[in-house]
């Protein structure tokens, strides 16, 4: 990816994403209960908007950073935290199975929508736990069940509709959705008083073409429609359009999704 496809798909991902991920940021950075003071790690911050709500609740005399394997997505988060005046908000392009962080350097850390992404995402809640202070807070969130996320299926689906062969698989971004999944990761990395639950609402989008953009500002299913010619990916939208028709209602369209939130501690001393 050309560094301009990937300023491209950053502000895409700002636009279209971001905004159905503000119940998701706002309902974890409540459990991870950021205080005054806190430093914070933001683990996958993509723009920042976790970041920031986490600043909001530490107070500008708190560290807190934002650490994401894409300088586009932090270029983004750059310039809105000059703009909101949020310049004590640090970011850091990193590798989340290998922070550069001293032991013991935040209370608490953020997840959303990363460990399912990583091949290993038990390294990196390894690396989360020895960042941690001792009694530290992780707050962290993934997608649910595929059944409770239809909107998944419909590129599929679509792609089958039209013969369309992708260039390969989508990603399977329901690995840690199954029950007892999350628990079971962070029992390895050694939190303690872990707590989960299944949380239901809404996605909503103005259009079947508003959902095509939110699809493909994902970096792991633009990876995948990228490359697609153009007439291909018109045949998608046509049958995204036709297949997304039984979700209307009203003026726009509204499918299930289901999160997973997890809050777990690492052991105090």
């Amino acid at each position: 990816m050309t560094s301009e496809t990937a300023a491209q798909l950053a502000a895409q991902f700002a636009r279209y994403v971001v905004p159905t991920l503000m119940p998701v940021a706002v309902r974890v950075v409540r459990i991870a209960a950021v205080e005054p003071r806190d430093a914070v790690l933001d683990l996958g911050t993509t723009t920042g908007l976790a970041a920031f709500l986490a600043a909001a609740q530490a107070g500008r005399d708190a560290p807190v950073v934002g650490v994401d394997a894409s300088a586009a997505m932090l270029a983004v988060a750059e310039r809105r935290s000059r703009l909101a005046g949020a310049q004590h908000v640090r970011w850091r392009v990193g590798d989340a199975t290998a922070l550069e962080f001293a032991h013991e350097s935040f209370d608490a850390a953020l997840c959303i929508h990363l460990l399912h992404d990583l091949a290993r995402p038990d390294e990196a809640l390894a690396e989360v736990q020895r960042v941690l202070a001792p009694g530290g807070r992780l707050a962290l969130a993934v997608w649910g069940r595929a059944a409770q996320n239809p909107w998944a299926a419909l590129i599929a689906r679509a792609a089958g509709t039209t013969g369309q062969r992708l260039s390969r698989p989508l990603p399977n971004v329901f690995s840690l959705g199954s029950p007892g999944a999350v628990e079971i990761l962070l029992q390895h990395a050694g939190f303690v008083a872990i707590e989960s639950e299944r949380v239901r609402d809404k996605l909503r989008w103005r259009n079947a073409a508003d959902l095509w953009q939110w699809y493909t500002a994902w970096p792991h299913m633009d990876a995948v429609l990228r490359d697609l010619p153009a007439t291909a990916q018109a045949r998608l939208q046509e049958q995204l359009t036709r297949l997304a028709e039984p979700y209307r209602e009203g003026d726009g369209l509204v499918f299930p999704r289901e999160v997973v939130y997890a809050r777990a501690l690492v052991p105090p001393d």
